[in-house]
Parts: structure tokens; C-alpha cells; sequence
């Protein structure tokens, strides 16, 4: 509090004394009143607010035996038990082991990144709301955002991506720090997103020989055919479109990384899922039919089905995702929410990563604009009778 001549002005953010109840009463309302104005925003947004994200940083507290620790420091990714406190809620039985890769791996010591695994003693268990729970230190992102922004514009394509939420971690009781935890692939998650399937976390190259060998068909007439019969083509292509719009520089349609296979129930083709999103939004001048690096993307569009109905999944999504304010809006519902639950030095670290976040994101959407005003989609030769009536997006 400070004197400006005639008025006293009070730091938003200074510690005021004042009387219990009044301090009491002045918490309360002010939490409500941040609680509306954030259930507001999102409501206008169209944002879900989910029953698990009714608290907006969750108190997440694992406890390792010293053996176990051990053991994850010989060995990262072996299963160890662990007793496990979710605000407040004490669960056991639960599995963990260190996650993460080139640029987010950590040891056990340091910030690890951490999955956990609630129901492999008792079925029924759940932390979060889920069986799994994957907590990502965020090393490379820290807005804590972009991975639960990446999720959102993903559903808006049709390709179904896990809740993303945030936590505090603590260590056998020292704190790691804020992270973003992500829901597994769940076996509820799957039947929401594609009637009961069974999760395939492998890269393309283990699936099945037969799709290497169909990626290879120098026929593309006939490769494009036997694409169909192995890939859910529709799924394949949003998530295509939706990663170059995005700007996932380490996803797989640049750089073979980050993501998920899925096997569907109907027919056994394969579906494509986001992961790791902590890097989008860049280079802001990313081409919007970029030189593809997974074989599956490349293999597509050499097709020129599958190079057609990309252009044309681009631009719909592209539109879909709305203009250049939405996006920001977007980002400014997320971050208001992230905002409100964290303390004075954990905004000093996010809110100015949100703002080069922001900046980011509108580069990007100004850029990829300006190249689709420019662009002649459908340039393809013709409009191709192989593309099947479900998949066509001509009008």
C-alpha cells in the first residue's frame, strides 16, 4: 500500500493486514469472483471445463522407497511402487517410472519427468479421474499451455486428444515445481474416441510389414488404394493438416516424433494421435505443404488423392479454427485459468512465457494466412475419382 497524493493506492499483489474476518471475507469473494469470470470465458470460448480441472493446479505428492529410487537411477523406465497423494486423497499400489526424451529428460534427483500408473493393483483406481497419469516437467514450455492448446484445436479437427491439466509435484517431500500432466490412453478414452479400440503406442515401422511395403508401392494409383484399407485416411489427414498449422515442428509430419498409434475396433486400420505438443506455433513461416519426414505423410501426399484432399482438409481446419482474435482467445481463457491458481513467483516465470506464447501464435497465424490467401489449392490435376464421396471435401 503507497500514498499518491491525496489516495492511497494498494500493490495488487502486497500482503495487506487487515481483521481476520474481514480478510477471510475478502478471500472468499474475491475467489468467487475470479472463479465466474473464468467460467465465463470459457464458456464463451467454447472451452470445456472439466470436472478433474475443477481445481486449476492440482497437489500431486509421490512417495518412493529408498530401494526404488535406486532402482530409477539405474534404471529410468523400470515400474516401481510408489504411495501416491492427490489433493489430499492418499492412493496405493500405484506404479511409476521417469519419462521423457532428447531435451525433457531429467533424472530421478533432478525435475524427472514422471508416469503414473493408479489401477494395477486395484482396478477401480483412479487418480484424476484416470487410470494413468503422465506428468511432464514442461522444461521446454514454460507457459505450462501449449501442450492443452494443441489438444484443443486437435478435437476441433476430430482427432481425439487427452485432458491436460496442471499440477505441483513433490518428491519423497521435496517439490519438483509446477508440471503438465497429461491422461493416458485410457481404455475409457479410447471407447469416447473411437468405439473401443486398443492403444498402439509403437512407431509406424513396428506395426505391421505390410504397411511398410504398402508405403513402398511405386504404384500410387495402387498405393493409394491399399492406404485405405490400412489407414483411418480421414483421421490421417486432419492430424496431418492440424500439425502443420499448428506449427508442431517435432511432431510427425516433420520430424517423425511425437505421437501415438492407434488400432481401431471397426476394420483394424491405424489412427494417428497428437503427443509431446510443447513446441508449436513455430517457425511462424512454416510452409503449409511442408517436405514431409514420416514416411506415412510422405507416402500420402505423393499420392495425388491423398495430396488433394490435404490441401483441402488445410484450408477447412485452417477456417474452422477460427481467426486470429479466437486463437488469442483461446490462449487468454487458458491462461487466465492458469493464472488465477498459481503464486507470486510461479507468474513471474509463466506470465511472460504466455506473452511469447502469444506473440508466437500470432506470427504464425498471420504467416500461414498470408500463404493460403495465396495458394491454389485443388492444384492437383483434376478432381480424382479414387477419392471416395465420404472424404471428398468439394462442394
Amino acid at each position: 500500500m503507497r500514498a499518491t497524493g491525496n489516495r492511497i493506492a494498494v500493490d495488487p499483489v502486497q500482503r495487506i493486514d487487515l481483521p481476520m474476518d474481514r480478510m477471510r471475507w475478502s478471500v472468499l469473494v474475491s475467489a468467487a469472483v475470479a472463479a465466474c469470470w473464468i467460467l465465463w470465458r470459457a464458456a464463451a470460448s467454447g472451452v470445456p471445463v472439466h470436472a478433474a480441472n475443477a481445481v486449476v493446479v492440482h497437489d500431486i505428492r509421490v512417495v518412493l522407497a529408498a530401494s526404488d529410487l535406486d532402482r530409477l537411477r539405474a534404471n529410468p523406465r523400470t515400474d516401481v511402487d510408489a504411495v501416491v497423494t492427490v489433493d489430499g486423497h492418499s492412493l496405493t499400489g500405484v506404479t511409476v517410472h521417469v519419462k521423457g526424451s532428447t531435451g525433457s529428460f531429467r533424472p530421478v534427483e533432478d525435475r524427472p519427468g514422471l508416469t503414473l500408473r493408479f489401477d494395477r493393483s486395484d482396478s477401480d483406481q483412479r487418480g484424476l479421474g484416470h487410470r494413468t497419469l503422465h506428468l511432464n516437467n514442461s522444461v521446454e514450455d514454460a507457459s505450462l499451455l501449449q501442450e492443452q492448446l494443441g489438444a484443443a484445436l486437435f478435437r476441433i479437427a476430430g482427432v481425439p486428444a487427452p485432458e491436460v491439466g496442471h499440477a505441483r509435484v513433490t518428491l519423497n517431500g521435496k517439490s519438483r515445481g509446477l508440471y503438465v500432466w497429461v491422461a493416458g490412453l485410457d481404455p475409457e478414452f479410447l471407447k469416447d474416441g473411437f468405439g473401443g479400440t486398443t492403444a498402439r503406442s509403437l512407431g509406424e515401422d513396428d506395426r505391421l510389414p505390410r504397411l511398410q511395403e504398402i508405403l513402398t508401392d511405386a504404384d500410387l494409383n495402387r498405393r493409394w488404394l491399399r492406404l485405405q484399407d490400412i489407414l483411418d485416411i480421414d483421421r490421417c489427414v486432419s492430424f496431418l493438416a492440424m500439425e502443420v498449422i499448428l506449427g508442431h515442428r517435432d511432431g510427425y509430419y516433420l520430424a517423425r516424433n511425437n505421437f501415438r498409434l492407434i488400432e481401431e475396433s471397426t476394420g483394424g486400420r491405424l489412427a494417428f494421435l497428437p503427443h509431446g505438443m510443447d513446441q508449436l506455433f513455430g517457425p511462424a513461416d512454416l510452409l503449409w505443404m511442408p517436405v514431409a519426414g514420416g514416411p506415412v505423410a510422405r507416402a500420402l501426399l505423393e499420392t495425388p488423392e491423398g495430396r488433394q484432399l490435404y490441401e483441402r482438409r488445410v484450408w477447412r481446419l485452417f477456417q474452422e479454427s477460427g481467426d486470429e482474435a479466437a486463437w488469442i482467445h483461446r490462449l487468454d481463457v487458458a491462461g487466465d485459468r492458469l493464472i488465477a491458481g498459481l503464486n507470486r513467483g510461479e507468474r513471474k516465470v509463466v506470465v511472460p512465457a504466455i506473452e511469447e506464447v502469444r506473440e508466437r501464435m500470432r506470427r504464425r497465424y498471420r504467416n500461414l494466412a498470408q500463404q493460403l490467401a495465396g495458394a491454389k489449392v485443388g492444384s492437383v490435376q483434376g478432381t480424382h475419382s479414387n477419392i471416395p464421396p465420404n472424404l471428398s471435401e468439394s462442394k
